[in-house]
């Protein structure tokens, strides 16, 4: 069990803009965002990318934007073209096309256009399979293009209803490859992921849920200790990474980035 060695052919992260401190943030009692450590976790982050993929791409920075940082948002990469989604909260739907522009260097874009909404953070491929959670941001009209792109290319979506609260898939949900999954205990149907060898995390580390496996590693959140000793004892190569000023913004590792493979 372990995540592909090769290595993507590259990664795309945006830097974090002035205002990150007034992102979206669902906790009904702001946290305090240090805006500083977030900038130094960011750089932490994309040294540690640029050590497992072939090229790093950073996307123009835009001040007017506090949730661009979170670029996974934004695309849907396939094996032939990507989506440029339509972000289900609408004051971040300005984000997107300085990122469709770089991802248009190693993919044909496709455009989604309103009522279509959906959030690359609702997306999780795994082989012929990729799972889309039904959030408040992605909606069915948008599941459909992402559907008929992936038809296109030979793969079936399957359609994963996620928990009330939940913000993304990938907030309960990732994969280390195609038959590996980390999860939350009880946040998505069994029958939904079988003959998948889960591995569930402690409740008590949510953070853990989201994991990024890149180029023969798994990046996961240092506030997942549990996590990271469960992922060494099956001989992976585990590297904790402290996110934790994107994660009071209900980020994860997999937000930051979007990966393009071969």
């Amino acid at each position: 069990m372990a995540a592909s060695n090769k290595k993507p052919r590259a990664a795309i992260v945006r830097g974090m803009p002035h205002s990150f401190e007034r992102c979206i943030v669902r906790a009904q009692n702001r946290p305090a965002i240090d805006c500083t450590k977030a900038r130094e976790q960011l750089g932490a982050y994309i040294v540690t990318l640029k050590s497992l993929a072939s090229e790093v791409h950073m996307v123009r920075i835009d001040h007017d934007q506090p949730d661009s940082v979170f670029v996974e948002d934004c695309a849907v990469v396939l094996r032939t073209v990507a989506i440029s989604c339509m972000p289900g909260a609408p004051e971040r739907r300005g984000e997107r096309e300085p990122v469709a522009h770089m991802i248009s260097k190693f993919r044909t874009i496709i455009k989604m256009e309103p009522p279509a909404t959906l959030d690359g953070g609702d997306v999780l491929s795994a082989g012929q399979i990729i799972y889309v959670g039904a959030s408040r941001r992605s909606n069915a009209a948008g599941i459909k293009v992402l559907s008929d792109a992936a038809a296109a290319e030979g793969k079936r979506v399957v359609v994963i209803e996620i928990p009330d609260g939940t913000l993304h898939l990938k907030s309960v949900m990732t994969a280390i490859d195609n038959e590996t999954f980390i999860a939350m205990p009880g946040a998505v149907e069994d029958e939904k992921i079988k003959r998948k060898d889960i591995i569930y995390i402690d409740p008590s580390e949510p953070q853990g849920a989201n994991v990024l496996a890149i180029a023969g590693s798994v990046i996961v959140s240092s506030a997942a200790p549990r996590l990271v000793e469960t992922l060494g004892k099956k001989n992976m190569n585990v590297i904790p990474l402290d996110i934790s000023e994107f994660e009071k913004a209900d980020g994860g590792v997999t937000c930051l980035s979007v990966i393009i493979n071969d």
